[in-house]
């Protein structure tokens, strides 16, 4: 978008996809990954002839043989699938993710060449899912073209004989994108269900010490506020407040249960926040940030994407900023991320992370200079 080039996202849907692994592919494939001797019999033994059956009141119903799939729950469940779909078609001129169930496909659209390029591999697609007994769903698959004009849509892209309807939002792994990558849906959708998961536990907790609400708060509502926080954080005020609305509500209820002469009405949120030893929420998706930024630098997401766009100059020893035409752009994942990396000193981010450890220690560092600021 920055560059003012367009960029197309199909986002497939495999039906039943866990339920539906033929067996003996699945027993090839993990032979052809180097899996053999009583692993591999282990591991077939652990799929094949397997029952079902449903107790219902007492009752128990015949034994149903399983043919296809792996059980889902387990443990090994999500490493025998991706193990089936990691032969997936690749391609050089588009960005393919994977986790577990879920693909999504980024190709430029710069020309019409790319949109067909996209098309020719949505076609080898389907021919390696029909090959190893997979169901695409065209019904349940979207489309979405990022523009910074609100008035592109992608072309008639195609799946399984049918038309790829255009998406106005997409939701992948749960975090809700829109075409011009304006997260305010996503952050809507965020806080409403916060406050609902507030509400509940404020309510269930009236009888119980003022703890029970603060404990609650951290383990079911603040990981609802924070997940994924590095790649949706808003720049822009309003959405910044709604988040911390949140909080805020949180903050008083907790205060207001422990009365006394310290919460008086006067009181402000940053003197609820110093009560309670919390942090701001923007300050924690700032240090979420730099925590990815850290964990970029330092090899642990060495094969992700986003250790391609990040540069290290020769001569500081350090990541050079991310600059943007837009402030979108500035304002979005990694070059943020960067930004706020380069806030600490230079004696604190030099050298370089190397390991979970010393980014771990930086994130902290810079935690600490945002409180003390």
């Amino acid at each position: 978008i920055d560059n003012r080039v367009a960029t197309d996202l199909v986002q497939l849907d495999l039906s039943n996809a866990f339920d539906t692994l033929n067996l003996t592919i699945l027993r090839q494939k993990l032979g052809g990954a180097g899996i053999g001797g009583p692993l591999l019999v282990w591991l077939c033994g652990f799929v094949v002839d397997r029952s079902q059956q449903v107790v219902y009141r007492g009752t128990r119903s015949d034994e149903w043989k399983v043919g296809s799939g792996v059980p889902q729950g387990s443990v090994l469940g999500p490493t025998l699938f991706l193990i089936y779909v990691n032969d997936m078609p690749q391609s050089e001129r588009l960005l393919v993710v994977q986790y577990a169930d879920d693909t999504s496909i980024l190709s430029p659209a710069s020309d019409p060449s790319s949109c067909q390029h996209l098309q020719d591999y949505l076609e080898e697609v389907e021919h390696w899912a029909l090959a190893n007994h997979l169901h695409l769903s065209p019904n349940k698959s979207g489309v979405m073209r990022f523009s910074a004009s609100r008035k592109t849509d992608p072309p008639g892209y195609r799946l399984m004989g049918a038309n790829l309807v255009p998406c106005k939002t997409l939701t992948i792994l749960g975090v809700v994108f829109s075409p011009t990558l304006d997260f305010s849906a996503h952050i809507a959708g965020v806080v409403a269900r916060a406050r609902r998961t507030l509400g509940f536990v404020a309510r269930v907790t009236k009888s119980c010490e003022p703890g029970a609400l603060r404990t609650l708060y951290t383990a079911m509502v603040l990981p609802t506020l924070e997940y994924c926080c590095s790649v949706w954080s808003p720049s822009q005020q309003h959405l910044v407040d709604r988040i911390e609305s949140v909080q805020r509500r949180a903050s008083r209820t907790i205060c207001c249960r422990v009365g006394g002469n310290a919460f008086g009405p006067d009181t402000t949120y940053n003197d609820r926040l110093r009560t309670l030893g919390w942090r701001p929420l923007r300050h924690r998706r700032q240090v979420s940030r730099v925590s990815l930024a850290c964990r970029v630098l330092d090899g642990s997401l060495t094969g992700s994407y986003l250790t391609t766009v990040v540069r290290v100059g020769r001569r500081t020893g350090q990541p050079e900023e991310l600059r943007g035409r837009t402030m979108r752009h500035s304002s979005s994942t990694l070059p943020a991320a960067i930004k706020e990396f380069l806030r600490l000193p230079l004696n604190v981010r030099s050298p370089l992370p190397t390991n979970k450890t010393e980014s771990k220690e930086l994130s902290r560092v810079y935690g600490a200079s945002l409180a003390s600021s």
